[in-house]
C-alpha cells in the first residue's frame, strides 16, 4: 500500500501539540513508517513522522462506506490493518460482524469479558479532554435551532398551518407521512447513500407556504415604486400683465438654469437670462410650471401670473337701434382720393355704447376734380340735445355741399393773386375777403338748415345743437392754399414734419362757464367778431398732414390749448401715435380696420364720441432734421 496521505502545511505549533498528544497515548511511528526509527531526524521531522503514522492508521481502520462526519468505531490497534475480508478476527469473531455501535443492541457479557484490553492505538474518544470537558462537565450543548417560516396569518382570523416538511417529529410511528412515505425511513443523512435526484428535486422545489411577499402592498410602495415623492413646487408671483399688451418680466431672483414645462396657454417665452415675455395675452389667472437651480439643487417652481383686462374690454357695448327714427351707425369710415388723400373715421363713445344710444359726431368729405378743392367737415352734436346726432349730420353735409359751389365761385377767380399777396405779407391771420365770405356763407347755410330741420321735427333748434369745423385745401401754382373755419370746441391744425412746424388753424371757443362750448347757430355767427375771427388761411409749399377733429380727440391727445399749439406734441401725436397704427396711403387695404381700431385707444376719463379727418398730400416733402420746434 503506497502512502498517498497528504496533509496541509500546518504551522509548527500545531504539529507540536498534536505530536505531544500522540506521544502521551503511547503511539509510536510503526507500520508503513517502520524502518525510519527517527535516528538522525530533527525533532520537527520526528513529530511529522509520528503524525503521518497516526493519520495513515486512521485511514486503514475507517469502515468502508462509513458516512463522513459519523463517529468511528474503536478498533484495536494492530488488527484492522492485518484483517482480510474473509479471515476471522482475533477472538473468533467475524471482522465484519456489526457490533453494538452498528446494531444498537446490548452487548453480551461474555463478549465483553472475551474482548481484549484496549491497545495503545488512541481514537478521538481517547484524546485528553480540555479542562471542564467530559461527562462530568454537564450536558453537551445542543445544535443551533433550524430556522423555518410559517405561513402569514391575518389578525383575529383562524388559520391552520400544514405540517413542517422534512420534520418527522409530528408523525406517529404507525402513520404514514403526508406524502405516502414511511415517516421514519432513514434518509441519506443516516445511510450515507447517494440521494435520488427525484427526491432532491422535490426537496429543493419551492413550497406553497406564504411569506411577506404575498401580503398586499400599500399604493405607491413595492418594487415598482422606485422614485421618491418629489418636493412640492415653490410658489412665486410674476408681475401683473395687461391683456392684449406686450409683456416682459425680469428674471426670477434666486433661480438659475430655468426651464419651462407648461406655459398654460399664455404664449410666454423663457429667455436665456430667465426673463419671461409675451407679445399679447388674454385676461385671466395663470400658473406657469418651471424648474431650475436654487442653492445648487434642482427645484420645481410654480409661477402665478395675473393678466388684467384692459379697461376698454370691460366696457359694455350695446348696439343702437338702427330701425328707430334718426338712427345713425355706431361707427363710420370714408376715404376720398384727389391730389391729396382724404380719410376720416368716427366712433361712438363708451358713454353711449354702454347705454345703447347713438353716436352724436359726424363728418363729411369731398373732392372736386374740376376745381381741385378738397373739403373735410367734422361736427360734434351736443350730448344734452336729444336730436344732436341729426344736427351734426345736417351741419356737415350742408356745409360740405355748399363749399363745393362757394369755393370755386368766390375764391378760384382770385386764387393766384391771393396766394401771392399772402406770400408777400408773410405769416399772420391776413385772410383775404373772398376766403372769409365763402366759409362764412357755408356755415350760415348749415345753421339755416338746422332751423329748417327743427321745424320738420317739430322741436326746438336747440335739440339739434352741434359744433362745426371746416378744412379746405387746393393747389395754386404748385403751392397749397389751406383754409379753415370752426365754431365750438374741437380743433383744426396743420403739421409740417419736415419743418417741425405746427400751425393752429382755429381759435379756442369755450362757453361762458368751464366745460361749456359754443354751437353753430345764426345768432352765434351774427355776434361781433363772430365771423372773420373764426376763419384762417395758410399757404405751404408742402406739409405732412392737415387735420380736423372733435373734442373726443383733442381732449385726450392735446389736453390744453397750449398743447394743441406745441409742435413737439404734434410730432409725438403724428409720428409716435397715429401713424404707428395707421398707414395713410390709398393703396393700404387695411386702413379702415387700422383707423377704427386706433380710435378705440384708452384714455382715463375720456369717453366721448371721437371723429378725426386727415388730409395727406400724395407726394409729401422728404423728411429733414427737426428744426423750429418750440418747447
Amino acid at each position: 500500500m503506497t502512502d498517498e496521505t497528504t496533509i496541509p502545511d500546518p504551522c509548527a505549533a500545531a504539529f507540536s501539540v498534536l505530536a505531544f498528544i500522540l506521544k502521551a497515548q503511547g503511539l509510536k511511528a510503526e507500520g508503513p513508517l517502520d524502518g525510519a526509527d527517527g535516528q538522525g531526524l530533527t525533532p520537527e521531522e520526528q513529530e511529522e513522522q509520528l503524525v503521518r503514522a497516526y493519520l495513515h492508521r486512521r485511514e486503514q481502520t475507517r469502515t468502508p462506506g462509513w458516512p463522513e462526519g459519523a463517529a468511528e468505531p474503536d478498533i484495536p490497534a494492530g488488527h484492522a490493518a492485518q484483517d482480510t475480508p474473509d479471515g476471522p478476527a482475533p477472538g473468533g469473531k467475524d471482522a465484519h460482524t456489526p457490533d453494538t455501535a452498528e446494531t444498537g443492541a446490548d452487548p453480551d457479557p461474555e463478549d465483553r469479558e472475551a474482548a481484549p484490553p484496549p491497545t495503545a492505538m488512541p481514537g478521538p474518544a481517547d484524546m485528553p479532554e480540555p479542562p471542564g470537558a467530559g461527562t462530568q462537565a454537564g450536558p453537551v450543548p445542543s445544535a443551533a435551532p433550524e430556522p423555518v417560516s410559517l405561513p402569514d396569518a391575518q389578525a383575529k382570523t383562524p388559520r391552520t398551518a400544514p405540517p413542517l416538511k422534512g420534520h418527522a417529529g409530528q408523525d406517529t410511528p404507525d402513520d404514514p407521512a403526508p406524502d405516502g412515505t414511511d415517516a421514519h425511513a432513514p434518509d441519506t443523512a443516516e445511510t450515507g447513500a447517494n440521494p435520488d435526484p427525484k427526491d432532491m428535486e422535490a426537496v429543493c422545489a419551492p413550497t406553497a407556504v406564504a411569506g411577506p411577499a404575498d401580503i398586499p402592498e400599500r399604493p405607491g410602495t413595492g418594487p415598482q415604486a422606485t422614485t421618491l415623492r418629489s418636493a412640492p413646487p415653490e410658489p412665486v408671483s410674476l408681475p401683473n400683465a395687461r391683456a392684449k399688451t406686450p409683456y416682459a418680466a425680469p428674471p426670477l431672483k434666486g433661480y438659475s438654469s430655468l426651464r419651462m414645462h407648461n406655459d398654460n396657454g399664455t404664449g410666454l417665452v423663457l429667455g436665456a437670462d430667465g426673463s419671461l415675455s409675451a407679445e399679447s395675452m388674454q385676461a385671466g389667472e395663470y400658473t406657469i410650471d418651471l424648474s431650475g437651480l436654487k442653492d445648487g439643487r434642482r427645484v420645481s417652481v410654480r409661477a402665478r401670473l395675473s393678466v388684467i383686462p384692459r379697461p376698454k374690454d370691460l366696457w359694455i357695448s350695446i348696439p343702437s337701434d338702427q330701425n328707430a327714427p334718426l338712427a345713425k351707425p355706431d361707427e363710420a369710415f370714408e376715404q376720398v382720393e384727389g391730389e391729396a388723400f382724404l380719410v376720416a373715421a368716427s366712433t361712438r363713445g363708451r358713454s353711449h355704447a354702454r347705454e345703447g344710444t347713438y353716436r352724436d359726431d359726424h363728418f363729411a368729405l369731398s373732392y372736386d376734380a374740376g376745381s381741385g378743392w378738397h373739403v373735410m367737415v367734422v361736427a360734434d352734436g351736443a350730448g344734452s340735445a336729444p336730436a344732436s346726432r341729426e344736427g351734426s349730420r345736417v351741419a356737415c353735409e350742408t356745409a360740405c355741399r355748399a363749399l363745393q359751389t362757394l369755393l370755386p365761385e368766390e375764391v378760384d377767380p382770385v386764387a393766384q393773386a391771393l396766394v401771392q399777396d399772402m406770400a408777400d405779407s408773410g405769416p399772420g391771420n391776413n385772410v383775404p375777403a373772398p376766403v372769409v365770405s365763402s366759409l362764412m356763407r357755408a356755415a350760415r347755410t348749415a345753421a339755416q338748415e338746422l332751423e329748417a330741420c327743427a321745424q320738420k321735427l317739430a322741436c326746438p333748434v336747440a335739440h339739434l345743437s352741434t359744433t362745426l369745423a371746416i378744412a379746405a385745401a387746393r393747389k395754386v401754382n404748385r403751392r397749397w392754399l389751406l383754409l379753415s373755419f370752426s365754431v365750438g370746441d374741437g380743433g383744426i391744425g396743420l403739421w409740417d414734419g419736415a419743418a417741425g412746424a405746427a400751425v393752429l388753424m382755429c381759435r379756442p371757443d369755450s362757453g361762458e362757464f368751464a366745460g361749456q362750448t359754443r354751437f353753430l347757430t345764426l345768432g352765434e355767427l351774427d355776434r361781433p367778431h363772430g365771423g372773420k375771427s373764426r376763419v384762417f388761411a395758410e399757404i405751404r409749399d408742402s406739409f405732412t398732414a392737415f387735420m380736423a377733429m372733435t373734442d373726443g380727440i383733442t381732449d385726450p391727445k392735446f389736453e390744453t390749448d397750449a398743447a394743441f399749439a406745441n409742435p413737439a406734441r404734434w410730432r409725438t401725436f403724428w409720428e409716435d401715435d397715429l401713424t404707428k397704427a395707421v398707414t395713410f396711403a390709398p393703396d393700404n387695404a387695411a386702413i379702415r380696420e387700422q383707423f377704427l381700431e386706433w380710435m378705440e385707444f384708452w384714455s382715463r376719463g375720456n369717453h366721448d364720441d371721437r371723429t378725426l379727418a386727415v388730409m395727406v398730400p400724395k407726394e409729401p416733402a422728404p423728411a429733414t432734421e427737426r428744426t423750429g420746434e418750440s418747447p
